[in-house]
């Protein structure tokens, strides 16, 4: 029934022991790939594009900065790492949350659905 379906995904769910579809209810399986579906799409969308530009407008601003004033940009390119982590830090932060997030729809999908 399910060998000619289109979606790896619907087969792989498909594929688990009983034991892990008694601990994953069904809303919350909905929950999550849906959740994972519209996070590739917007990744492979907008996103991708947003990030070439910005690279490329951060890459030709630190060229244009030095070919203007090569020791300001010195000072600033200095502070680069601190700037790096803290918008890392920012990422890992908002990473955790919104599992956290993906979590609790995920619950209450599984509870509406019941």
């Amino acid at each position: 029934m399910f060998s000619d379906y289109p979606f790896p995904e619907v087969l792989a769910i498909n594929r688990q022991d009983i034991a892990w579809h008694d601990e994953n209810a069904a809303g919350s399986l909905l929950s999550k790939l849906t959740d994972n579906i519209f996070n590739i799409e917007q990744g492979m969308g907008t996103k991708l594009g947003e990030f070439v530009q910005h690279m490329s407008g951060f890459l030709g601003g630190i060229v244009i900065a030095y070919y203007v004033n090569y020791k300001l940009a010195l000072v600033a390119t200095a502070m680069l790492p601190l700037v790096v982590a803290g918008f890392g830090s920012f990422g890992v932060l908002g990473k955790a949350f919104m599992k956290r997030e993906m979590e609790a729809y995920s619950k209450a999908s599984a509870i509406a659905g019941e």
